[in-house]
């Protein structure tokens, strides 16, 4: 999923930019702020014209809090949590992109910051914009950006018991990009 930017990437929409800011303790054992900057470059990743950041990457549950470096070296993106974990991802599409019809082992917690989604299931679509959030509950789902605008999200995706829906059985849904 990893991809290098082609000529054509560098003119779609991209992630915007984020700053992210990790929160610690000082050496008196006092809050503050222990890491602040853009997102590691080996936290972005490409597909086709969907831009994305994983922002945070918890390999196992309870989340360790004194992690050096997050996502780890050697991240790759895939569409689903390590096992018993979560990601924190950030992307944004441009009008006219879509997504086929999956589901993945995880829990999603989608919410729309600018532009809008169609998110497709089975039985039913529905139009998502600005401030809505999306509870995917490892359900067959699809996506698409009607436009006009390019769509910006954030996601949080938590490693899942099972999926509730039988469609793509027989992907490997951790290979499958978001």
């Amino acid at each position: 999923m990893a991809e290098e930017s082609s000529a054509a990437e560098k003119s779609s929409p991209r992630v915007a930019r984020s700053r992210r800011y990790v929160t610690g303790t000082n050496s008196a054992g006092k809050s503050c702020v222990v890491d602040v900057g853009d997102i590691p470059a080996s936290a972005r990743w490409t597909h086709g014209d969907a831009q994305a950041h994983d922002f945070w990457v918890v390999p196992a549950l309870p989340a360790p809090l004194d992690e050096s470096s997050n996502p780890p070296d050697g991240w790759v993106g895939i569409n689903a949590a390590p096992q018993g974990g979560v990601i924190g991802r950030l992307i944004t599409w441009p009008p006219g992109f879509q997504y086929p019809m999956h589901a993945t082992p995880t829990l999603d917690l989608v919410i729309i910051v600018s532009g809008q989604l169609e998110l497709g299931l089975e039985c039913e679509q529905h139009r998502v914009v600005a401030g809505d959030v999306v509870v995917q509950r490892g359900t067959a789902h699809s996506w698409r950006n009607p436009g006009p605008d390019p769509c910006t999200f954030a996601v949080i995706l938590l490693d899942a018991a099972k999926r509730l829906s039988k469609a793509a059985a027989g992907e490997d849904e951790r290979r499958q990009p978001s």
